[in-house]
């Protein structure tokens, strides 16, 4: 079961890590930063209004969706920082690569973290 797991949540952040550290120049990280970014703000934002409503309850699906959504964030903002980091570094003439699969290690440690802060 926890190989399972696992694999599903490696699943759901590693994707959305993907597309911003395979930006070619700032331009396009600023782009799918603010595109992505837009969406998944939007998401958040529908997410605490349903919950703020005084009749909410949460149904059987709440906490997976919950999770999906922290891991699909979580995969994401690490990916920028991982990105942005192998830009500006990359100017200085480090390669690149070696950058993005030594920032793998940080993105999983993050979601981790954030499944960690609630047992806590």
């Amino acid at each position: 079961m926890n190989g399972t797991f696992i694999g599903f949540c490696l699943t759901f952040s590693l994707i959305p890590y993907v597309l911003p550290v395979l930006t070619p120049t700032w331009r396009w990280l600023t782009g799918i930063t603010i595109a992505i970014g837009a969406l998944l703000s939007a998401l958040w934002i529908q997410d605490w209004i349903a919950r703020s409503a005084p009749g909410f309850h949460a149904g059987s699906g709440d906490a997976f969706g919950l999770l999906i959504a922290g891991l699909l964030t979580t995969g994401f903002v690490s990916g920028v920082g991982v990105r942005a980091l192998t830009l500006s570094l990359e100017a200085r003439g480090i390669d690149r690569i070696a950058i993005s699969v030594a920032g793998l290690p940080v993105a999983i440690a993050a979601i981790i973290l954030f499944g960690v802060q609630y047992l806590w």
